[in-house]
C-alpha cells in the first residue's frame, strides 16, 4: 500500500528548495500521496503571510503537492513548539506514514539526542536556574541548560523546527516515521540574490521591486499574476495596522496567551516613542523578548487569543488533486478530528474548536483587507477548496 507523507511549512512564498524537497519525496517514494500541512494566513514568526493562503496551496499543488491542509490560527502563528506540535497532530489525524523537513546544520541523530534531554525532568531543573536571570529570554536559557550535557541549541529554524517535529513525535507515541532532507542553497535569514533564495530574501525582494524571483520556472507565471493583480500583501498597511492597533488598543494588563504586562508594555512604550510605523515594526525587539514574540503577541492581542488548547481538533482543507482526495475521503470520516471543506462542517465542532475556526475567519477577513488589491473582508467565507484537475 502506497505511504501517506506530510510536510509542515508555510511556504511564505513556496521557492526552489520547497520543490526540491518534494523532488526527493516523489524520488524516495513515488508513489506516495504528499500532505502540505501550511499555516494560513499568518505564519509562525507573527507575521501575515504574503500571499494568501489559497494562493500559496495552488502553487503548492502545481509543484507536487497532492493536498494541502491548514495549520490553523494561533497555532500557526505561535512558537516552534507549539506550531510543530500542530502540524504533527494534524499529520497523524489525516494518517501520515511518514513526516519529512528539511535541516540544515544539525545531524539527525544530534537532534534526537537533545530532544530527549529537553524533555527530562534534570533538563526542568537546569532551565529554571537559567531563567532566573531575567534579562535572558527563553531562548538564551534553553541554550545555557542545555549546554550541561554538552549540546548546543539548534538555531536555524528548519533545525529547531525539526526538534520540535521529533520532540512532538516521541511525546504523541505515534508510529509516524520521519526522515530529513538537508537544505541546500542560501540559508534561512540569507538575504543574498541567487538562484535558490531563502523565503526571506525572496519577500524581501518582492517589497522592494514588486516582482518575484528565485521561484520554481513551473509557476513562475502564477507568482507574476499574483503581482500583477495586487494579489499580495501590503506591507505598509501590516506596519501602520500593527502600529495604530498598538497605539490606541493594546490592553498592558490584558490577559493574552504568553504575554506579561512587562511585554505589553515594551511594546506600548514603543508605538509611542517611534516616529513612524515602519520604524516601529524593525524596532520590535529587546534583549528579553524576540521580535517574533513581541508581533505574536500584538497578534494574540487584537485576535484576543487568551488561551490555547494544545492539540487542534481541526483543519480546513485548502487544496487538492485527485490522489489527495482519496487520501482526505478515508480520514474525514473521524469524528474526533473534523476536516472544513465548506462552511456547514462547522456544525461538528466543539465549541473550543468553533471559537478557534471563528478566529481564523477574523484573520481572514483582515487579511482581504490588507492585500494590495483590496477584497471583500465578506469574501473570506466564501472560500472553497482549490479542486486541480490534471
Amino acid at each position: 500500500m502506497a505511504s501517506v507523507v506530510g510536510v509542515i511549512c508555510e511556504y511564505n512564498p513556496f521557492h526552489k528548495g520547497h520543490k526540491y524537497q518534494i523532488d526527493r519525496i516523489k524520488a524516495d517514494m513515488p508513489d506516495a500521496t504528499i500532505i502540505a500541512i501550511m499555516s494560513g494566513n499568518i505564519v509562525q514568526r507573527g507575521e501575515f503571510a504574503i500571499m494568501s493562503k489559497y494562493e500559496r496551496a495552488k502553487i503548492a499543488l502545481e509543484c507536487g503537492a497532492n493536498a494541502v491542509v491548514e495549520i490553523p490560527y494561533p497555532y500557526s502563528g505561535s512558537t516552534a513548539e507549539i506550531f510543530a506540535n500542530a502540524g504533527v497532530e494534524i499529520a497523524d489525524k489525516l494518517g501520515c506514514d511518514y513526516l519529512y523537513f528539511g535541516t540544515e546544520n544539525f545531524k539527525i541523530e544530534e537532534i534526537e539526542k537533545i530532544a530527549v534531554i529537553i524533555d527530562s525532568d534534570e533538563f526542568g531543573i537546569e532551565l529554571e536556574k537559567a531563567r532566573s536571570n531575567k534579562d535572558s529570554s527563553f531562548i538564551t536559557a534553553k541554550s545555557i541548560a542545555l549546554k550541561k550535557w554538552g549540546y548546543e541549541l539548534p538555531t536555524s529554524a528548519n533545525d529547531m523546527l525539526a526538534l520540535e517535529y521529533i520532540r512532538a513525535i516521541l511525546k504523541k507515541k505515534l508510529s509516524i516515521r520521519y526522515r530529513n532532507i538537508l537544505r541546500i542553497g542560501a540559508r534561512y535569514n540569507d538575504t543574498g540574490i541567487n538562484d535558490i533564495m531563502s523565503a526571506s530574501a525572496i519577500r524581501k525582494y518582492y517589497y522592494d521591486n514588486d516582482e518575484f524571483v528565485s521561484v520554481p520556472s513551473v509557476v513562475e507565471d502564477c507568482y507574476k499574476r499574483t503581482a500583477k493583480e495586487g494579489l499580495c500583501i501590503d506591507k505598509g498597511c501590516v506596519e501602520r495596522l500593527l502600529h495604530s492597533f498598538s497605539l490606541m488598543y493594546l490592553d498592558v494588563r490584558g490577559k493574552y496567551f504568553d504575554t506579561s504586562i512587562e511585554m505589553l508594555s515594551l511594546i506600548k512604550t514603543m508605538a509611542k516613542e517611534c516616529n513612524s510605523s515602519q520604524e516601529f515594526v524593525n524596532s520590535l525587539s529587546s534583549k528579553a523578548f524576540t521580535s517574533a514574540r513581541l508581533r505574536r503577541a500584538i497578534l494574540y492581542s487584537m485576535f484576543n487569543v487568551v488561551d490555547l488548547d494544545f492539540n487542534p481538533r481541526f483543519t480546513t482543507l485548502l487544496g487538492m488533486d485527485k490522489k489527495g482526495r482519496e487520501q482526505i475521503s478515508k480520514v474525514k470520516k473521524n469524528w474526533e478530528f473534523t476536516i472544513i471543506t465548506k462552511h456547514s462542517d462547522s456544525k461538528k465542532l466543539d465549541s473550543v474548536s468553533l471559537a478557534y475556526l471563528e478566529k481564523n475567519y477574523m484573520v481572514d477577513a483582515l487579511y482581504n483587507t490588507l492585500l494590495k488589491n483590496q477584497s471583500s473582508a465578506n469574501s473570506a467565507f466564501k472560500n472553497a477548496p482549490i479542486i486541480k484537475r490534471s
